[in-house]
């Protein structure tokens, strides 16, 4: 389940639960709005458990359901003590934090899943393929952080090497097919044999590659691949090498096929 899905569900049960307690019990506002906020967040801080989406979710889900139930008690306010109509700047008030709620969960949504299928056809080039501008070396998750660290020392091991790596067709404008050539060198200029090399396609903001391709050794510390993009647009490249099966160097780099 989505957290716009559950941000949504939420809301509609405090509403529900608003209403209730009002027609039910004829409980006092302040404590209609009190019981059906607190009982809102504990159903949903229920169904966290075993499934915990992080801690900024639930941060943005608690913000949110204190927002509506305070606007849902300043509304029931003016409108039982009222003399004249509400006035337009309460209304005003309740607008923008309705209209802030909505666009938080719907960039909060489209940082965690991309653009609607629908939405980014029209929106974004590539017929919709590509959500974003570039989906950075490491997945978005409760383990980024980890897995940053674990990036950052994969790129320390490979400086630490030294070796020179020389790749050839992989330019920022490339045909759907094409041959890569890789050529691996060490600190005194001799070639590095036995390596694993491979190239993964994956497309901007996408979280999962579409495609990988192995290289063929040659000798010499050479390395060679016919590479075949499954479609135009944009697409980001990385080049890994693995030595006894330990990934040691990593290369990311973004292409455009006509």
């Amino acid at each position: 389940m989505t957290t716009l899905t559950t941000l949504m569900a939420s809301v509609l049960l405090i509403l529900v639960l608003y209403g209730a307690l009002g027609w039910l019990a004829r409980l006092p506002i302040a404590l209609r709005a009190v019981l059906a906020t607190s009982l809102s967040l504990l159903a949903y801080f229920l169904f966290t458990v075993g499934r915990w989406p992080g801690l900024d979710v639930v941060a943005i889900h608690i913000s949110v359901l204190v927002a509506i139930g305070l606007l849902l008690g300043m509304f029931t306010h003016y409108q039982r003590h009222r003399v004249a109509r509400l006035h337009w700047g309460p209304k005003i008030l309740i607008g923008f934090f309705v209209l802030l709620a909505m666009i938080n969960s719907f960039l909060l949504y489209i940082s965690t899943w991309g653009l609607p299928p629908a939405l980014a056809h029209y929106m974004l080039p590539g017929g919709g393929k590509v959500n974003s501008g570039f989906s950075g070396v490491v997945t978005h998750g409760e383990d980024a952080a980890k897995a940053v660290s674990s990036e950052l020392s994969r790129s320390h091991s490979a400086a630490q090497l030294g070796w020179h790596i020389q790749t050839q067709g992989l330019q920022e404008s490339a045909q759907r097919q094409q041959r890569v050539t890789l050529k691996v060198l060490d600190r005194t200029g001799l070639p590095v044999s036995g390596l694993q090399a491979a190239l993964q396609l994956t497309r901007p903001g996408a979280a999962h590659s579409e495609a990988k391709v192995s290289f063929i050794s040659e000798g010499l510390g050479q390395y060679t691949t016919l590479l075949e993009f499954p479609s135009s647009g944009r697409w980001l490249v990385d080049l890994y090498l693995s030595q006894h099966t330990r990934v040691v160097y990593r290369e990311s780099r973004e292409v455009t096929v006509p």
